[in-house]
């Protein structure tokens, strides 16, 4: 069998001499690794993954022997002889996978390739517009009060936000911007004003003084969100801040590293962003990872009888993989800011609050008192906005100089079941159960959150 290069780094996990290994090429019985570390190759361990996705089993490597070695400038490049029938058996069996991913992947689009490898859903959604969607999604939300000590905050994230947060009063804005829902029915105390993921979402200089001249109007605490802050935008973010410090704004959600930098610099007390406290938070991670999923008769199969590799990618998971499921999901809570050097770093910095968000699963709260972001949370962001970039008839990945704030009238709708969106230059989700009832909440807030943000898209 000829060597197959550029294979993805998930096929296979190597270790020569007990460190990370790079395989960069693989047939029946040869494989090509890199190394970072250059002495003589004295143990070699390869783990194949699994058929059903979730796992990697140990491959035999009997009498391995170094064909070829090659220094580059990124490390070491042996070419090794594995003259073992096992190992044989295991890299086809691996080779036969990435094959089939490689057909399924030209067949169609990557909702497509993700519904064929996972079961997730792909039949399109019933609803007409985002609004209709949402409707649905959320007419399942209990009605219940949320007694004790905290603090609601309304967000104003887009051009058409802001225009409602200064023509409407105040009441009429909140029952707006939180459906009128019971939990939410207390008066609020702060506004969020700016977009976490996208930077054409912020607003000018005129309407940011219109914007903090009517929460002073309605007694609103101020938060400014910035968006990541590219390099060529400091000199014009520096100026924001310095005109910042005399007004009304006492916060300043950040999220990027260099923002907070420059944060130190003004009166505002910063905050740390939902882009900086990142963690593994996406509605298709069960999906994905193996744990939900089974083969409908829309999924492909292979034309030849006798290759089962498409039975076996889509294949029915195991009663297990829901309890697996389960059990991943305390480790998937965790973060950096479970860390105390890491929070001890962020304290000198300025940092005491952190924006977390509800996401599915009960995330680890941090000592402190801190910020729960509702009921949507943000999973993808990108630089260039492929929601401007589809309906310009452009690559997802093109930027789009002129979006003509497209996504004020436009969102993509994905299949109901998933509630995901793409909004703005995000995909964003919908935790289904944290209005489900008063408990997911009650306990948030009883482990260090006193500020519930309602951003409802």
């Amino acid at each position: 069998m000829q060597l197959i290069e550029e294979l993805p780094f998930g096929l296979a996990i190597c270790a020569a001499n007990g460190e990370t290994a790079t395989l960069t090429g693989l047939s029946d019985r040869q494989m090509r690794l890199r190394t970072h570390g250059a002495e003589p190759l004295s143990s070699l361990a390869v783990r194949f993954l699994t058929d059903d996705r979730a796992s990697y089993v140990a491959c035999p490597v009997d009498g391995w022997r170094v064909s070829h070695e090659e220094r580059t400038r990124l490390g070491v490049l042996r070419m090794v002889d594995v003259p073992c029938p096992a190992f044989a058996k295991e890299a086809r069996r691996a080779l036969k996978l990435y094959t089939e991913y490689l057909r399924l992947k030209s067949l169609g689009d990557d909702e497509y390739l993700a519904h064929a490898l996972t079961g997730c859903p792909y039949v399109d959604t019933t609803a007409r517009s985002f609004a209709g969607q949402k409707a649905a999604w959320l007419r399942g939300a209990a009605a219940f009060s949320l007694p004790g000590d905290w603090t609601l905050a309304l967000t104003a994230d887009s051009f058409a936000a802001y225009r409602r947060f200064l023509s409407l009063p105040l009441d009429a804005f909140q029952r707006e911007a939180t459906l009128n829902l019971p939990a939410f029915a207390r008066p609020a105390g702060r506004i969020c004003i700016g977009n976490a993921g996208c930077p054409r979402l912020f607003p000018d200089r005129p309407l940011l003084s219109k914007l903090l001249a009517r929460a002073k109007e309605q007694g609103l605490n101020v938060t400014i969100v910035l968006p990541p802050v590219s390099e060529n935008a400091v000199p014009e973010t520096e100026r924001l801040l310095a005109c910042l410090d005399t007004t009304n704004a006492d916060e300043l959600c950040v999220n990027d590293l260099g923002a907070l930098a420059l944060a130190r610099k003004t009166h505002l007390t910063p905050t740390l962003g939902i882009q900086l406290n990142r963690r593994r938070k996406d509605a298709r991670l069960p999906y994905k990872t193996g744990c939900r999923g089974a083969r409908t008769s829309e999924t492909p199969r292979s034309s030849d009888p006798s290759d089962n590799v498409s039975a076996t990618l889509s294949g029915v998971q195991p009663a297990s993989c829901e309890t697996g499921w389960q059990n991943a999901l305390p480790l998937l809570s965790r973060n950096g800011l479970d860390d105390a050097d890491f929070r001890e770093w962020l304290a000198e910095l300025g940092v005491t609050r952190f924006e977390y968000e509800a996401c599915g699963y009960a995330p680890s709260i941090a000592p402190g008192r801190h910020s729960l972001h509702l009921p949507f949370y943000q999973t993808n962001t990108s630089h260039a906005c492929p929601l401007a970039a589809a309906c310009f008839g452009l690559d997802p990945g093109q930027d789009v100089p002129d979006c003509r704030h497209i996504c004020e009238t436009r969102a993509r709708l994905y299949p109901d079941e998933l509630h995901m969106v793409g909004r703005y230059n995000s995909l964003f989700a919908l935790d289904p159960n944290i209005l489900a009832s008063p408990a997911p909440l009650s306990r948030l807030l009883a482990s260090g959150v006193d500020r519930i943000v309602v951003n409802l898209l």
